[in-house]
């Protein structure tokens, strides 16, 4: 066989049994590019993904540490952050930009918008002249559902839920904790 990027020769046979003339094909070996382009595509990949499994985890983590029973975002998520908003499934650009007051790119980061097995958490921080999405995670709803607060907002001092199985509006999921009252009667009055 010849080298990398050396001529080759073929002898190619028609059907009638006739030959052609010889013809030269040259040939360029792509491994050494593709394996480099495939490699840092991996590591972007990785890198991009890391922070937002890093979020997952250590939600869905506290979630289960407490007996699947509630969430503290304020702790469980330590990065800076100021509020987190939580877009439910089929929250469109639209629905995105009037639940965050500003326009965020959503379709680019998430499938929030046709797929129902996740919620989009998108952790806002006003460190700068304005609001923008600090960072952001699409939460598996089997590891504890927001999407009965699907398209609320909620300050970092108050991003407690606790899990209702029973609730009077909606499914069983979380729900806002709010801060000095009891879940249950805020969600069961009385």
């Amino acid at each position: 066989m010849a080298g990398a990027g050396s001529p080759a020769t073929h002898d190619a046979s028609r059907q009638d049994g006739r030959t052609h003339a010889p013809r030269r094909v040259t040939t360029i070996d792509l491994r050494p590019v593709t394996k480099l382009s495939l490699l840092a595509l991996l590591a972007a990949t990785t890198v991009s993904c890391s922070e937002h499994d890093t979020i997952t985890e250590s939600i869905s983590r506290q979630f289960k540490q407490t007996g699947r029973h509630s969430v503290d975002l304020h702790t469980a998520v330590p990065q800076s952050w100021n509020r987190v908003c939580i877009l439910g499934p089929y929250s469109d650009k639209a629905a995105t930009h009037a639940t965050l007051g500003f326009k965020w790119d959503s379709d680019k980061v998430s499938d929030v918008a046709t797929n129902d097995g996740i919620v989009l958490l998108a952790f806002v921080d006003n460190a700068g002249d304005a609001d923008k999405v600090a960072f952001f995670t699409n939460y598996p709803r089997g590891m504890g559902d927001f999407s009965n607060l699907s398209r609320r907002c909620f300050a970092r001092p108050d991003a407690k839920f606790e899990q209702v199985d029973r609730p009077l509006k909606g499914w069983p999921g979380l729900f806002h904790a709010p801060v000095g009252k009891d879940i249950v009667s805020s969600i069961f009055p009385l």
